[in-house]
């Protein structure tokens, strides 16, 4: 487990497509109850792969890092990907 500067995570994604107000508010409930004692999941590219949440609650609560793990394997997709 490592800190990690929020300035270095991509937060350029869409982390939740097409939600309404209801649905946005259940995710800001999350973040609001998002334990920040407990690290981030980085992918192999740096990306994250589990902890959006928290990493919403620590930029919204001033920190400028965040506890993190980074997978040391790459899991096998679930599905083959279609050839053109």
């Amino acid at each position: 487990m490592f800190d990690v500067p929020l300035a270095a995570i991509d937060l350029s994604g869409q982390p939740w497509n097409g939600d309404n107000l209801y649905q946005l508010a259940y995710h800001v409930k999350k973040c609001m109850e998002a334990d920040l004692d407990c690290p981030i999941l980085l992918d192999w590219h740096g990306g994250i792969a589990d902890g959006r949440h928290r990493v919403l609650k620590a930029i919204a609560t001033g920190r400028r890092t965040i506890k993190a793990r980074r997978m040391t394997w790459r899991p096998e997709p679930d599905r083959k990907a279609e050839q053109p």
